[in-house]
């Protein structure tokens, strides 16, 4: 499949990811569902 190249658009760059997490325990809950989700992460923001 082809497509139109635009020039002044940079093809080759790409944004930081948007889903990298803002600290470590957001990073081990990440996976974690339920109702002890945001309580959890809660306590880790104030620590």
């Amino acid at each position: 499949m082809s497509f139109i190249r635009y020039p002044g658009i940079d093809y080759d760059w790409r944004p930081a990811s948007c889903w990298e997490p803002a600290n470590p325990m957001q990073a081990i809950l990440g996976n974690v569902k339920g109702a002890k989700r945001p309580e959890s992460t809660d306590k880790g923001a104030r620590q």
